[in-house]
């Protein structure tokens, strides 16, 4: 046993079950004679409600959260070339991926059993949104042992106003100066370019991954169909196997019912083949008398 093994094992669990287990495994450690371990395992902490669903994303869904992540590198390289209102549109595209994530985390906390308020749902929203803005945000989610939501202070949401501006450029008075604006008129179009294939790049990646989550909603909906299908043979295979042991219970019972009914008949019926003997030794003893007597 070691922190690392019981770490995961602890931040899988459902919230009520984090206590018990933890206090069990230090107890184990200690037993063994391990107090620093106890100690450590003592030292962890029950996750929030929002911690416990993020971390049940990480393990279930990892594909979802990996692609969040991936989204990371374009929007910080796009904020760094973007203008304001461009990085706001990315922004509002990015908020509507977290939107969707967070709605799929919801689903599976419920199918675990777990109770996803609209604060819980505030808290996964701020801790997604740190990991698209903070790459130590981004590890901490990644490992799937938070303890309480995340959240980003700093520029990682798109900004609410402009990026600077360059400064105009002076007009020249003379043929002297002239080379100073046609390098910075040459430098424009350059940085329009590298600002343009910043935006194309987020957006495309933001693109894919709506795309992603709208196709692994589809396929949660498909899965979920073919349980409820499953679900359902199973329970009518099940009432038939339930109405066919009956019917064999009822044949059983139709099959001891007709053995007794055989044994008597057949004890009837010796006793009748028993009388008619009898009664044919009696007439030929009785035709024997008559014929002496004629």
């Amino acid at each position: 046993m070691d922190l690392e093994t019981v770490a995961d094992e602890l931040y899988a669990l459902p919230p009520q079950d984090f206590t018990g287990t933890r206090n069990q495994r230090a107890k184990q450690a200690r037993s063994s004679g391990d107090r620093d371990l106890a100690s450590a395992i003592g030292a962890l902490r029950r996750p929030s409600t929002g911690a416990w669903v993020v971390n049940l994303l990480v393990r279930t869904r990892p594909d979802l959260v990996d692609q969040l992540l991936e989204l990371a590198d374009a929007l910080r390289s796009a904020q760094e070339t973007l203008s304001g209102p461009e990085l706001r549109a990315l922004s509002t595209q990015r908020h509507r991926v977290i939107a969707s994530i967070v709605g799929e985390a919801r689903k599976l906390a419920i199918a675990e059993g777990g109770t996803v308020s609209d604060a819980v749902e505030r808290e996964l929203e701020a801790t997604l949104d740190a990991a698209l803005a903070d790459p130590r945000s981004a590890e901490l989610v990644r490992a799937g042992r938070l303890e309480t939501a995340l959240s980003y202070a700093g520029l990682g949401a798109a900004p609410t106003s402009s990026a600077p501006q360059p400064k105009p450029t002076p007009r020249p008075t003379s043929t002297s100066t002239s080379t100073k604006p046609a390098t910075k008129l040459k430098a424009d179009p350059e940085a329009r370019r590298k600002r343009e294939e910043a935006r194309r790049a987020a957006e495309q990646a933001l693109r894919d991954a709506e795309a992603d989550v709208e196709r692994a909603a589809s396929e949660r909906d498909q899965a979920i169909s073919d349980h409820e299908r499953a679900e359902s043979g199973r329970d009518e295979a099940q009432q038939r196997i339930v109405e066919l042991s009956e019917q064999l219970d009822q044949a059983q019972s139709d099959a001891v019912t007709a053995a007794n009914t055989v044994r008597e008949r057949q004890r009837a019926r010796s006793h009748a083949e028993h009388r008619a003997d009898e009664a044919r030794r009696r007439l030929e003893r009785a035709r024997e008398a008559a014929e002496k007597a004629g």
